[in-house]
């Protein structure tokens, strides 16, 4: 046994991690966003007619707002050294790979210009190439964007 620690679940991996009383204050302190009841699931009675606020709009708008508490939690949480089986930082490089996230921009179509600046987790490249499949965080649908419509999310900051 250690002395002056405890032996918890850390907040980004599943396995437990000893942590020195220092930073048990800072684990304990914040929880994991939740996702609030209006987001669990995705909304199906859009009319299809442009209602302005349209249904959709209303949902990405609160499923932003979600992924800024989410990306400030991941940011305050318990500072770790890589683990084995991490993949190593890259560099600033325009390619993705499955398990990156992004933010969606240059998004044209009136109906979708709120999806600019959501959060996605990139799943992986699409058969045909140049397309990824991604799905937002927080969200349950899954999409197929081409790659000039990602941007890769820099440092946390959104």
């Amino acid at each position: 046994m250690r002395a002056g620690g405890q032996l918890l679940l850390h907040p980004r991996i599943s396995w437990p991690v000893w942590f020195r009383p220092d930073q048990l204050r800072r684990c304990v302190a914040s929880a994991r966003p939740v996702l609030s009841a209006d987001l669990s699931e995705e909304p199906t009675h859009c009319c299809g007619n442009h209602c302005d606020p349209c249904v959709w709009e209303v949902y990405h708008g609160k499923l932003k707002l979600y992924q800024r508490k989410l990306i400030a939690w991941e940011n305050d949480a318990v500072d770790m050294k890589p683990f084995a089986g991490e993949p190593p930082a890259r560099d600033g490089s325009t390619e993705f790979a499955p398990g990156d996230r992004a933010h969606l921009k240059n998004v044209v179509a009136r109906s979708l210009l709120h999806m600019n600046g959501l959060l996605v987790d990139v799943l992986e490249e699409d058969k045909a190439g140049s397309r990824w499949r991604v799905r937002p965080v927080g969200g349950h649908r899954v999409l197929t964007v081409p790659a000039h419509k990602l941007q890769r999310k820099l440092n946390g900051i959104s």
